[in-house]
């Protein structure tokens, strides 16, 4: 008997015609509730958020884009970002990362168009040249700091050509490490 009951709850449908898996055969979120709970948000990122359950239950069921209708549209249709507007955002940094960063999608654009070099040619270079780091200047950068794991992490480049050329032992002389320390 609780076999066949189960079997006709499963089946039961609510006006949505959404399966209902709930041994009552009801389901809280059904398209008029979700539309609204829908109606208190003028984002999709703010519904998300907010009401999750009713976002996923909206997303499962294919309303999301119905009961999203009234919400502001953050997104830019297709083919808006040309060479020209992904120029003018670019104009508002002063470096690639924080262009990236701040830009995501007319960066994303410049760099799959291969317009970057152009459109950031006014920003400065957070890379440095190559032969830059020389012994002077790497040990110069590791006097500024107090562990190798810090100079590691504040300066990678120094840290990483010193490394590789074999200077680290001697430009990180001055720096004690906790295995040296003998305790009296």
């Amino acid at each position: 008997m609780l076999k066949k009951f189960n079997q006709l709850t499963m089946k039961k449908v609510n006006p949505n015609k959404k399966i209902c898996r709930k041994p009552q055969g009801y389901c809280y979120w059904t398209k008029e509730r979700c539309w609204e709970e829908a109606k208190k948000y003028d984002r999709r990122v703010d519904f998300h958020k907010k009401a999750s359950s009713a976002y996923s239950s909206a997303h499962r069921n294919k309303w999301l884009d119905e009961i999203c209708s009234h919400m502001i549209s953050l997104n830019k249709p297709d083919g808006y970002w040309t060479k020209e507007r992904c120029w003018e955002e670019a104009k508002k940094y002063n470096s690639r990362t924080d262009f990236q960063k701040k830009a995501s999608s007319p960066y994303a654009t410049a760099h799959r168009n291969k317009w970057l070099d152009e459109i950031c040619s006014h920003m400065e270079s957070a890379r440095k040249p190559n032969g830059f780091w020389t012994k002077e200047r790497c040990r110069k950068e590791a006097i500024k700091y107090k562990s190798r794991n810090k100079f590691s992490r504040g300066s990678r480049g120094a840290y990483a050509s010193a490394n590789r050329n074999g200077w680290l032992d001697e430009i990180c002389g001055h720096i004690i490490s906790p295995q040296n320390l003998i305790l009296t």
